[in-house]
């Protein structure tokens, strides 16, 4: 099943690029879930993807959690970004 479905829960995903699409794709997420998409690349930031907007990490408004949605390694980066930013999110991973 859906690995998120149990948290019944709306989130944020860290990463709009091709592993934040297989995850939607094979049904692990659901798209409706995501609130925003976060990406440093400011190309992408203020379009919609998924239907949810992307935004820069420092833009981040809620207590939702945050879905790390990039391959392997880069996750780690990416958590120390979210701890350098001091963010306080609960941090998922699927």
């Amino acid at each position: 099943g859906n690995v998120l479905s149990g948290r019944g829960g709306r989130f944020n995903a860290w990463g709009s690029g091709t592993y934040l699409a297989t995850l939607i794709q094979t049904g692990i997420i659901n798209s409706s879930n995501i609130i925003s998409v976060i990406d440093k690349n400011r190309n992408y930031q203020g379009h919609k993807i998924f239907g949810a907007e992307v935004i820069a990490p420092s833009d981040i408004d809620n207590d939702d959690p945050i879905l790390i949605a990039v391959y392997g390694n880069a996750a780690g980066s990416v958590k120390n970004d979210i701890r350098q930013l001091k963010i306080r999110n609960e941090i998922l991973e699927v």
